[in-house]
């Protein structure tokens, strides 16, 4: 396994990155339902803008390792051989696990590498820009 020798992104500047990634993904969602609560257009609005905000994170880390959070915070995402941001696929996983399991984002806090369950199936790596 070839890994790239880039400084690991710090856990607390994950962790605000992602926190960032958070308001932008379900913070237009949450005040549409609060704007727009019985409408019949309501939940249509919802799940158009909780998909803008999930595009943000898989394509920004797709394109460039970076989602919005990421790049305010100064770290990106890499292949964990390439040193190349991850795939669509890989950058899909990187999301979607944490929603799955989230008290498994934690597990970076003591592994050596400062890699996440998602990290380690998606096979990436998060160093500092």
């Amino acid at each position: 396994m070839t890994t790239p020798q880039m400084p690991l992104a710090s856990i607390p500047r994950r962790m605000i990155a992602r926190l960032v990634d958070l308001v932008i993904e379900f913070g237009p969602a949450i005040v549409s339902v609060a704007a727009i609560p019985s409408s019949a257009i309501g939940f249509p609005v919802f799940m158009l803008l909780l998909l803008g905000g999930a595009a943000q994170d898989i394509l920004g880390t797709a394109r460039w390792g970076r989602s919005a959070g990421k790049a305010l915070l100064g770290v990106r995402v890499i292949d964990e051989h390439s040193g190349l941001p991850p795939d669509l696929w890989h950058s899909f996983i990187r999301w979607w696990i944490p929603g799955l399991l989230p008290p498994l984002l934690v597990w970076a806090t003591w592994d050596k590498r400062r890699q996440g369950i998602h990290d380690k199936a998606a096979e990436t790596l998060v160093v500092r820009a």
